[in-house]
């Protein structure tokens, strides 16, 4: 599920200063997972004179983790200033494990993230989840579509016109869909690429003139307050989170 990772290179009484941090916002007022960068995280000097940059990967949820971690750090913990660098998550991953970023705190796992998570394990460390809730992947549709579950899609497949609207190419769920769940379900469909934004407004726009669409979706998110809008079923549990 999502978390922070911390990078593990630098002094330890940088370390230290930095993971106590840390671990005071995910176990006070923040609740899910994070990798922290603990190279930058430390720093010499009092708090208030520390700068951090945090990375964050422009989802919904990030931005607000993130927003809400630079005002916690700078205003209750005494740091200078906390940065916040917007960037796709595979250069997030390595920015936090070489000590460009002190952290990046969306990270989902054990699945989503796994490719990223093999890669740089021992550069980083897991300080464990801030959201406390279930989050989970899946293809979403409206909820008016009369597919049931993701073995529907080859039925209904001109409704849909063969395509999965998808976000960035770089995301885990995009993975996951390509590597697990196309060929999982023998789905003759194209998983299309784009961005968060895209793919959202793709939804909204196929939902106002009452269209079929299957996208890539994952909670939390407001997309399943905004819209009336569902999971497909997974019978063959090619999803996880």
């Amino acid at each position: 599920m999502t978390g922070k990772a911390i990078n593990e290179q630098g002094a330890t009484a940088r370390r230290a200063m930095s993971r106590r941090d840390m671990l005071k916002l995910s176990g006070g007022t923040l609740a899910g997972a994070y990798v922290l960068g603990l190279t930058g995280c430390g720093g010499s000097g009092s708090s208030g004179s520390k700068s951090l940059t945090v990375g964050n990967i422009g989802w919904d949820e990030n931005v607000a983790v993130s927003n809400l971690t630079k005002i916690l750090l700078e205003d209750d913990l005494g740091y200078g200033s906390v940065n916040l660098k917007l960037l796709d998550v595979g250069l997030l991953f390595d920015g936090v494990a070489r000590g460009d970023l002190d952290a990046f705190q969306d990270v989902w796992l054990p699945k989503t993230h796994a490719s990223y998570w093999k890669k740089y394990k021992d550069q980083v460390v897991d300080l464990g989840p801030w959201y406390k809730g279930a989050a989970n992947l899946g293809l979403g549709v409206p909820d008016y579509v009369e597919a049931q579950s993701i073995g529907d899609l080859n039925k209904y497949r001109n409704e849909f016109g063969g395509e999965i609207i998808g976000i960035e190419p770089g995301s885990g769920i995009m993975k996951i869909t390509q590597n697990d769940v196309i060929p999982g379900y023998n789905l003759d469909y194209t998983l299309s690429a784009s961005s968060t934004p895209a793919m959202l407004a793709e939804v909204k726009r196929a939902i106002n003139d009452k269209k079929p669409i299957v996208f890539t979706a994952w909670k939390p998110h407001w997309m399943f307050t905004a819209y009336p809008i569902r999971y497909l079923e997974d019978p063959k549990g090619r999803w996880a989170a």
